[in-house]
């Protein structure tokens, strides 16, 4: 029976390259999308789905523009009308929208579909997501701006040591062109006898440890040596093994000279700043000793005259020497502010009490010149700052007042608050004022305004040390005038608490009354003969003490270990030992231990006088002393009621 038969073999061959091709679009990451001529979506892969967020049911029959951004829709139809008709496009990159209103980047590639006549039927696009990789290349070429801009040189070098990168900034810093350098070996930028560990440091990067950065040394190419701070970083390859080590490398040349000179220059100014003290406490021993006999026999001569006419003639000795002394003073403080010594003790302080306390002792000066002096201070303010010292800025602002004043003119003090826990306190006359280009140079040490015009007595140093002195209270002054009427100057502090408040007034020196002392011995370890007939000529008024007197460290010692005095005066600066060695001495000996030792010396700087402290001196009076301060303190040893030994 004979049969007719057909050959499929072609068929068959397209059908299973349909099935392959279909297999291929199904797996495929890519999106791809048909479209009918009319727009709409007609096929739909999985690669669709995860790039645009549309199950297969929800894109087909959707209409292909709103995968597109608004601004872009018509531009994407003309494109498609263009391959509908035929014509040959280019794959491209545009711009598509995700299902959450994101906006892709995507690589496209259209392929007309027709069918089997030959017609336009569809457009297929296929589409890939291209947003992280242009990112990633965005980053890199802006990583490349920033390494390629640096000022640090940024070099890779190969495993074996030779260069494959370099910056910029490395042929600024080695002067090596990136053509010269490129295949170098990289020991040649390391000082020769850096090259071996260097190379185990890049080893051990290699090797995968982290290691910090670090300074080290690098040579330039006319052989400079350059100080440099190095990063390294090792690099690998897609499958994580190590490919090169990148280094960014810092010249701190510069930095480290400028460092080093700012060390120098502060050994310097220390160097400085102790020969400044060291002369100040020359200085202040050398003028106040012979101030000391000044001051100390006027007081002495004053208390033996009683009335007689020439006592006022001591009285003149005896101011002449207290103002030499306060000028020392003053000096000494603007030296210690300078230099930041200064030591202030901030605490509460009555301004009520204080204001009445000073214009006390104003009230002779005013009254020479009929000056009416107004307390305007109202309410119970208190402010941080130290007593003592603020005593003497004001003492200065009231004396000032009364002093560039006229006759039958009027000094007015005045206390307020001045906002945000501030303290204001104001000393206003009506003097002649003072004008704005004087009022700059008002706060300058030795700057005295007018005063080849004036009569008024004055260093020039008060208003520089009330600056100062204010100011290292954490506060401010200043002046505020008009030239021709008056002038107010005032400070500001900050609030204190009133409930913890200093004493209201400061303890005044005493006499001591000579009958409450009882006899004892009294050693008096000192090499000036003039300082020793003062102590003698004081110790009059207690004839019941036995003065005992000692030119030499050493003898001073020896006469405490053998007599046992109640007390024992001690100068600093003796012929033979120190001051500091005689107290030690002392102290160390169980015979003279518990004897109270009292420092007498010129040297009045703030250092000097914690160090005795510390060491274990009882006391410490600053020649001139006064001699009232000094009686208080022997007759605090000789009475019944006194330190027990």
């Amino acid at each position: 029976m004979g049969g007719t038969g057909r050959d499929v073999t072609a068929r068959n061959q397209g059908e299973a390259n349909l099935r392959r091709l279909a297999a291929v679009v199904a797996g495929s990451n890519d999106a791809v999308i048909v479209q009918g001529l009319d727009g709409t979506v007609s096929a739909w892969n999985p690669g669709a789905e995860k790039m645009y967020g549309y199950s297969e049911a929800e894109a087909l029959g959707m209409s292909f523009s709103e995968l597109v951004p608004h601004e872009l829709v018509d531009g994407t139809l003309r494109l498609i009308a263009r391959v509908a008709g035929g014509e040959q496009v280019e794959s491209a990159e545009t711009r598509r929208v995700h299902r959450d209103g994101l906006v892709l980047e995507v690589w496209i590639t259209l392929t007309l579909l027709v069918d089997d006549a030959g017609q336009p039927t569809a457009v297929a696009t296929t589409e890939r997501d291209v947003t992280a990789r242009n990112q990633a290349s965005a980053n890199l070429r802006r990583l490349a701006a920033v390494v390629t801009g640096s000022n640090d040189a940024v070099i890779v070098q190969e495993l074996d040591g030779t260069v494959s990168a370099w910056n910029p900034g490395a042929e600024k810093m080695y002067g090596y062109s990136e053509a010269e350098a490129l295949g170098m070996s990289f020991s040649e930028l390391v000082p020769h006898e850096l090259v071996d560990g260097t190379l185990r440091l890049i080893a051990r990067v290699a090797g995968g440890e982290q290691v910090e950065s670090a300074e080290t040394r690098r040579v330039h190419r006319d052989g400079l040596v350059l100080e440099v701070w190095i990063t390294l970083t090792l690099l690998v390859d897609d499958a994580g093994q190590p490919t090169a080590v990148a280094t960014t490398e810092r010249d701190v040349t510069a930095r480290n000279r400028a460092e080093a000179n700012l060390i120098g220059l502060a050994a310097v100014a220390e160097k400085a700043n102790l020969a400044k003290s060291e002369f100040l406490s020359l200085m202040s021993h050398e003028l106040r000793t012979p101030l000391n006999s000044v001051i100390g026999f006027a007081q002495i001569l004053e208390m033996n005259l009683g009335d007689h006419p020439e006592q006022q003639n001591v009285r003149y000795i005896y101011e002449a020497g207290q103002h030499l002394l306060g000028l020392i003073d003053e000096v000494l403080d603007i030296s210690r502010i300078e230099t930041g010594n200064l030591n202030v003790s901030v605490e509460p302080v009555a301004v009520g009490s204080l204001i009445r306390e000073c214009l006390d002792l104003v009230a002779p000066l005013a009254a020479e010149r009929n000056i009416e002096v107004v307390n305007r201070n109202g309410g119970d303010r208190h402010v941080s700052g130290d007593r003592q010292r603020l005593k003497q800025v004001l003492l200065n602002l009231l004396s000032n007042a009364i002093k560039f004043n006229h006759d039958d003119g009027s000094v007015t003090v005045g206390v307020e608050d001045h906002g945000h826990g501030w303290v204001r306190v104001t000393v206003t006359d009506t003097g002649p004022g003072i004008t704005p280009e004087n009022v700059k140079k008002l706060f300058e040490p030795f700057e005295r305004l007018d005063a080849d015009v004036s009569n008024v007595q004055g260093t020039g140093l008060g208003l520089a040390l009330s600056k100062g002195l204010i100011e290292a209270m954490g506060g401010v002054i200043g002046v505020d005038s008009v030239p021709g009427r008056h002038s107010t100057f005032w400070f500001e502090l900050a609030a204190g608490p009133a409930d913890h408040a200093a004493d209201e007034r400061d303890v005044g020196d005493v006499d001591a009354d000579p009958g409450s002392s009882t006899g004892g011995m009294l050693l008096y370890i000192e090499d000036n003969l003039t300082n020793i007939r003062l102590i003698e000529q004081l110790l009059k008024q207690r004839p019941q003490i036995r003065l005992l007197t000692a030119l030499q460290g050493s003898l001073g010692i020896e006469l405490a270990r053998q007599h046992g005095p109640d007390l024992i005066l001690l100068d600093v600066h003796l012929a033979d030992l120190s001051g500091d060695v005689v107290l030690h001495r002392l102290l160390k000996d169980p015979r003279t231990a518990d004897i109270p030792v009292v420092i007498v010396s010129a040297d009045a700087t703030d250092s000097q006088i914690q160090r005795f402290r510390q060491a274990g001196a009882h006391d410490y009076l600053t020649k001139p002393f006064d001699i009232h301060r000094l009686l208080a303190i022997v007759d605090e040893h000789f009475t019944p009621s006194g330190p027990d030994r």
